[in-house]
């Protein structure tokens, strides 16, 4: 019940609106649930007492008072005293001074479920009839004439336009996911479009057409379309026939781990000193293990045959140093590089904010990859349309950021620009803390389907926690040794 409540709910409005459609209004998608055209947006105003009761009580609430200090304030009173009171405001006119300090730190989601609570009524249990009484003498009392509606309108819907709500719903919901469960687009779809089609005709709509692939997943009967499963299908055949294709950027017989990579005790001296000089705690364990991960990392990425690498790391271990040290080895064995993220912050702020760094530090061809750093987006578009910069792709080394966020349809396009010009995609990201938001979870599956990258180590020594113990702590949740509570 409680993974479905936004589902049962748009089926509970969509049955009212339909209802309410055939009596004759004209049924409008809302904020929250559905509005009927014929009826005032003054008067949903004035009807809409529990909105204007909570937003007093929430009000309180911030400048300090209690829960314990409103329902005092209302001790006594009947429901339409309590109502008046909340409305009018002079409840404040019953507190004392608020118990708690209006500057203190306020959890927002808290504020609203209090507020919910205390202006909360007793369940009243009344007639169709009653109902109508009640809503008639509130129109007459406003000085204002019950809506007018056209003849009943019965039937089903025009089967073309059960399709276009259908289309609507389905557009809507797989916008971001590549299989829900039936329900869920059920109530999407109803919720898009209420009173315009029964659940029944919905579900039954659904049954009939061929687009649609269903499976049972733990009992729960989950949906997507063939389109999507074919677009994810496109990335695993991809990835997979790349395995093997290139040449390594270094052959094994010649790689040699890089000085500042070794585990030899005066550098990790100097890792250890270095993280002491910026106020971080790092051990000399930590400081070995670290610099072993980056040296797997290293020479997974450098002598690997295959078009497509996956690097896995947890935030703050040190992606960045890893990225530049796999850059400055592209740019010697002569390769260009192009460097991407997902999304322009990450791209244009984040990555090219190093290009400076590097230029100080005399490392000016990484420096000029790390400047000209860019979105997917933009690498993809330059490709299709530029003819020439895509010709600057041709065997290159595409180095994509915070891969994790890749969506479907940008993955798979990625994947078809290396198959089609010979470059090398090397994904960095995380794929335990970030995902997509669009469409799929691409290096989620293709990390446990293809086991793309899993055969190395993923680096999880921080190096943010300041104290050596938080580094342990994080070490262990990341691997699983202990779960968080």
């Amino acid at each position: 019940m409680f993974e479905l409540r936004k589902t049962l709910n748009a089926r509970i409005q969509n049955n009212l609106a339909a209802r309410c459609y055939r009596l004759g209004y004209t049924v409008e998608v809302a904020s929250h649930g559905f509005r009927l055209r014929e009826i005032p947006l003054e008067i949903e105003r004035i009807h809409s007492i529990r909105t204007q009761e909570i937003r007093t009580a929430r009000a309180l609430l911030r400048d300090g008072y209690t829960t314990e200090q409103l329902n005092q304030a209302l001790y006594g009173l009947n429901v339409e005293e309590k109502s008046e009171l909340w409305l009018s405001g002079e409840i404040r006119e019953r507190l004392g001074r608020p118990a708690l300090s209006p500057a203190r730190l306020i959890d927002e989601h808290d504020l609203d479920e209090q507020a919910w609570v205390v202006t909360r009524r007793p369940k009243e249990i009344s007639s169709s009839d009653q109902v109508r009484r009640k809503v008639e003498q509130s129109f007459q009392d406003l000085g204002v004439e019950v809506p007018k509606v056209s003849e009943c309108k019965m039937g089903s819907l025009e089967k073309s336009m059960l399709h276009h709500v259908i289309d609507q719903g389905v557009e809507a919901v797989f916008e971001r996911e590549d299989v829900v469960r039936t329900d869920h687009l059920v109530g999407e779809i109803v919720r898009l479009a209420p009173g315009q089609a029964s659940n029944a005709e919905v579900e039954a709509a659904l049954n009939d057409r061929t687009e649609f692939v269903r499976s049972t997943v733990n009992g729960k009967d989950m949906i997507s379309t063939q389109a999507i499963l074919d677009e994810e299908q496109g990335i695993l055949d991809g990835v997979r026939s790349g395995f093997g294709k290139l040449e390594a950027i270094v052959r094994e017989t010649d790689y040699e781990i890089p000085a500042d990579l070794q585990t030899t005790p005066h550098r990790v001296d100097e890792v250890v000193t270095e993280a002491k000089s910026r106020g971080e705690d790092l051990s000399p364990a930590l400081a070995r293990e670290w610099l072993r991960q980056h040296a797997e990392v290293h020479r997974y990425v450098l002598t690997s045959n295959d078009q497509f690498i996956n690097l896995r790391g947890g935030a703050g271990v040190g992606k960045t140093f890893s990225m530049e040290r796999l850059v400055r080895a592209s740019i010697d064995a002569g390769r260009t590089v192009v460097l991407c993220a997902p999304y322009g912050e990450q791209s244009r702020i984040t990555i090219r904010g190093e290009a400076s760094r590097l230029d100080e530090e005399g490392k000016y061809a990484v420096a000029q990859a790390f400047r000209e750093a860019n979105t997917v987006a933009s690498i993809l578009t330059k490709a299709q349309f530029k003819p020439e910069f895509r010709e600057t792709v041709r065997g290159a080394d595409i180095y994509v950021d915070e891969a994790s966020l890749l969506d479907n349809k940008t993955m798979l396009a990625l994947v078809k620009l290396a198959k089609e010009t010979d470059a090398r995609v090397i994904f960095q990201g995380d794929t335990r803390q970030m995902r997509a938001v669009g469409r799929g979870r691409p290096l989620d599956r293709l990390e446990k389907e293809l086991e793309l990258g899993t055969h190395v180590c993923r680096i999880d020594v921080s190096r943010r926690q300041l104290r050596a113990e938080d580094k342990e702590l994080a070490r262990d949740l990341s691997s699983g040794k202990i779960r968080a509570v």
